[in-house]
């Protein structure tokens, strides 16, 4: 579908989201193009297969069933990921708010797992109840995937007044950093889902002519079609394969198991605890990893996160310890970043 031309005094100044600011992963000395690449690319994306737990604190059951309207939305595009509401806040891994006047925002991907248990990682700060774009938008962010309009390849120059000078009042009243963070700073060029921007993406902001100066084509403003776009479900399906397409082997005790598969792949293994004790799951060589630890449930379609690890940007390999309970099905799941030529690379639970 073509994003519809408007003239700037169509697109009114509406209320946006505003991710929260966090720190940034500082590049590791030494690195390569190639793997800071694949660092950057995958930085906050969960690993395929995560079956992401949500809770709402709060909210009428017209909100949380539009809300729950949007996780349905993004998962019948096709993916690996799953939704399922809990009834306990310790046992989600996503925490909605509906709190009304703090602006509508969402943490972005695996931020979700340094967030203490009782704060939200999610907030819906206006009547969302007919607006499911707002719904999508906060859950594309918790799935891992930035603002559109920071692509870098969209040669976009602000109007910087005037986009201060707009978000600085009502009715989203941010201060400047909120104001750079979402909009102005350009994101890391590995991080954007294409070499082009998306005016229908639904991570886009829709925004008037008047806070752009270049390109000619966009000083109309920027209206975006509502839904989610052809690009954003072909991007989320490349990051989130449907389940099929991830090899699973079997992980045994004391035994180092090879990691063979390439830049960006994926491996899970399944592991039944033999004994009820304290274990540890560590990789082995030189490479970078995220590395999770999920339980499958009794019923056997479930998976309860448990720990997860990222050593990408360190010196070090991903590590686990946990207790795991005697005969209890366990799930491992390892998306690779990078690694070197030369080595085995292996992962142990011992």
């Amino acid at each position: 579908m073509q994003t519809k031309r408007h003239t700037q005094k169509d697109i009114p100044i509406r209320n946006l989201c505003s991710m929260p600011i966090m720190p940034e992963r500082a590049p590791r000395p030494g690195h390569d193009a190639l793997t800071e690449r694949m660092i950057i690319l995958i930085a906050k994306k969960w690993v395929n297969g995560t079956n992401l737990t949500f809770y709402f604190q709060d909210g009428s059951a017209a909100e949380k069933e539009k809300v729950r309207q949007g996780f349905n939305t993004w998962k019948n595009v096709g993916i690996g990921l799953t939704f399922e509401e809990v009834n306990n806040r310790n046992d989600a891994i996503i925490r909605i708010g509906f709190v009304d006047g703090d602006g509508s925002w969402s943490y972005v991907g695996r931020d979700c797992w340094n967030i203490p248990k009782n704060q939200l990682t999610m907030n819906f700060g206006w009547d969302i109840r007919n607006d499911l774009d707002t719904i999508l938008h906060e859950i594309g962010h918790a799935m891992g995937f930035p603002h559109e309009h920071q692509n870098p390849f969209a040669g976009i120059v602000w109007n910087e007044s005037q986009v201060v000078n707009d978000l600085s009042g009502p009715p989203n009243n941010w201060d400047i950093g909120t104001i750079r963070h979402n909009v102005l700073d350009k994101k890391a060029a590995d991080e954007i889902q294409g070499s082009e921007l998306d005016e229908d993406s639904i991570m886009m902001y829709p925004m008037p002519g008047a806070w752009i100066i270049q390109p000619p084509e966009l000083t109309d403003g920027i209206s975006p079609a509502p839904g989610l776009s052809t690009r954003d479900k072909l991007w989320v399906k490349s990051f989130y394969p449907e389940e099929p397409f991830v090899e699973t082997k079997e992980l045994e005790l004391y035994k180092c198991h090879q990691l063979k598969i390439k830049a960006g792949e994926q491996i899970n293994f399944k592991f039944i605890a033999p004994s009820t004790k304290d274990y540890e799951i560590r990789t082995f060589g030189d490479m970078d990893t995220v590395m999770v630890l999920n339980e499958i449930d009794q019923n056997n379609s479930n998976e309860i996160f448990l720990a997860g690890d990222d050593d990408s940007g360190s010196n070090f390999n991903s590590y686990i310890k946990i207790k795991m309970v005697k005969d209890r099905n366990y799930m491992i799941r390892i998306r690779l970043y990078s690694k070197s030529k030369i080595g085995n690379t292996t992962v142990m639970v011992y």
